[in-house]
Formats: C-alpha cells, sequence, structure tokens
C-alpha cells in the first residue's frame, strides 16, 4: 500500500508496526511545531490502516506592547490573548529597563503563560521583534555564540534565549502592526504597558 502525503506532512515510526504523521511547516523537524499528529496502524486481519488522531494545537492570538520612559528608565508591558473567543489580558514592568527589553518581555510572558504546545499568531509593533525572528537574526546570533554578523556582542541575550527556546514548543508566526496607529488590541497594549510604567515611574517619586 502507498500513502501519499503532502509536502506539509512529516513522517517517522512512533511505535512497533506503526507510524506517525504530522503536519508540519518545512523546515521544522519532528517533534517540532506541529499542528496535528496522526498515528497509522496497520491492522493484524488485514491490509487496512487504523487512523488515531493523536493530538491537535489549540490556535491562539497573542497581541503585545513594550513601553520605556528614558530608554532606559521604568519600563512596563502588556499583552492581549485571544483563545475560542475568550481573552486574557497579562502586564507587568521593571523598575529600570529599557523599551526592547518590554517588547521582548511581553512576547516571552505571554507564551509561557500557554498552556500546552500552540498554534499562535502573535502581533507586535515591534520591528526588533519581528525582524529578530521572521529574518532569522536571533538564530543567526545564537549559532554565532551571541555575536552578531558585525562581530559585536548581540544585545538582550538572555531575552532572545528564552523566546527561542519558547519556540521550540509552540508554533509561532510573527506580524508586525505599526503603533499607534488606531489598531485596536495593540491600543489596548500600549495602555496596559503604559500603566505599569507609570506605576514604576510613582514608586520612584
Amino acid at each position: 500500500m502507498i500513502l501519499l502525503l503532502p509536502q506539509s506532512f512529516c513522517f517517522a515510526k512512533c511505535q512497533p508496526q506503526s507510524f506517525c504523521f504530522a503536519k508540519c511547516q518545512p523546515p521544522l523537524r519532528w517533534g517540532g511545531s506541529c499542528s496535528f499528529q496522526l498515528c497509522i496502524i496497520p491492522t493484524s486481519s488485514n491490509l487496512t490502516f487504523k487512523v488515531i488522531k493523536l493530538f491537535e494545537k489549540p490556535y491562539v492570538e497573542i497581541f503585545t506592547d513594550g513601553s520605556c520612559s528614558g530608554n532606559p528608565g521604568a519600563g512596563g508591558w502588556g499583552a492581549v490573548l485571544r483563545y475560542n473567543g475568550v481573552e486574557k489580558e497579562l502586564s507587568g514592568g521593571e523598575a529600570m529597563t529599557t523599551n526592547n527589553k518590554m517588547e521582548l518581555t511581553a512576547v516571552i510572558e505571554s507564551l509561557k503563560a500557554l498552556k500546552k504546545p500552540c498554534r499562535v499568531k502573535l502581533t507586535t509593533d515591534s520591528k526588533y521583534v519581528c525582524d529578530g525572528i521572521n529574518q532569522g537574526w536571533a538564530v543567526a546570533w545564537r549559532l554565532n555564540g551571541w555575536r552578531k554578523s558585525d562581530k559585536k556582542p548581540a544585545l538582550n541575550v538572555e531575552y532572545w534565549s528564552e523566546l527561542l527556546d519558547l519556540l521550540e514548543t509552540h508554533e509561532v508566526e510573527f506580524f508586525w502592526v505599526k503603533g499607534h496607529a488606531g489598531h485596536p488590541e495593540n491600543e489596548r497594549c500600549d495602555a496596559l504597558a503604559v500603566a505599569q510604567t507609570k506605576k514604576y515611574l510613582q514608586q520612584q517619586g
């Protein structure tokens, strides 16, 4: 029997006398960010196959933003998570940080809040975050010992390292949106981030 699968499917022998297929996005490796997995088990009585759906990753929308007063200075981050019509807001901040750190933190904390591997559409107004992932910069920095193409040390290494680790668990697509341009969720995230920034500024007197 010959099974024909779309190119987007990965293949592996998952247990004796059975095979597994997972719908992935190349070039992700087996066991990485697959949206669902099927176990194909030949029956003993004939040449038919029993198909068992093992898992399907939930689809989550995430919107994030960061804020900083002074850069460096007091800063905050905000996020809106949406799953199956239900929304959750997250926010936090630090007394001394930078805008890029808060942008990264918003993404990291949002992904850490997910309780299982998910497919994620993540929208941010940070070119730094989007290009760092979509252009492959962060992966290249890590491969080069956290040095950029000009041999200078990459910044915010601990943040990028944690984010890349989380991307091994979740299948995330990053989308950029212009900030302060009326995007509803981005405006909400900005308000959350700014509120946290103001809180830490007030604490400093």
